[in-house]
């Protein structure tokens, strides 16, 4: 463990591994969209690459590929930062803002999407309201990850 992480307290490696757990399960979804193939893509809501994928296309597995690897790359961050490995990522703290962020707007997308099922306007299926929400609820994990970090850094003694 690096010398930061080692301030870190248990709650907030809870936290952080949790938020770890999380991006990791994304990233295997992502794969498995892949191995699924153009039905997986469609469902998933992007029926353009299914469309492409069915006609013969690589670019919606590489497209998907990289968003296994970037995804992959965020639960290394958040490991990272509970101590769980031995070097850590570059800009450790912004980038665990920046991953908290980036999730917690997508997820934000739900707010329309429910305002519209519930008032019957929406023409979004339910379950992207579901995939908006749970990107919402993972940014919210990945925030309070960030917070709790934050907070114990603050708190740790310095050194000479």
């Amino acid at each position: 463990m690096s010398a930061p992480e080692q301030t870190v307290t248990h709650a907030t490696r809870r936290w952080l591994h949790a938020s770890a757990l999380l991006s990791a399960t994304v990233a295997l979804m992502h794969l498995v969209i892949i191995l699924a193939g153009p039905n997986a893509y469609v469902f998933f809501g992007a029926s353009d690459l299914g469309v492409r994928e069915a006609a013969g296309s690589w670019l919606p597995d590489v497209i998907t590929a990289g968003l296994v690897l970037l995804v992959s790359i965020w639960a290394y961050y958040a490991a990272a930062a509970a101590g769980s490995v031995t070097r850590a990522p570059p800009l450790l703290s912004a980038g665990l803002w920046l991953i908290a962020g980036i999730y917690t707007l997508r997820g934000l997308g739900a707010v329309p999407e429910v305002l519209g099922v519930v008032h019957g306007s929406g023409n979004v299926p339910p379950r992207f309201v579901a995939f908006s929400v749970v990107s919402l609820m993972i940014g919210l994990v990945h925030l309070r990850g960030a917070v709790l970090r934050q907070r114990d850094l603050r708190r740790a003694p310095r050194s000479a």
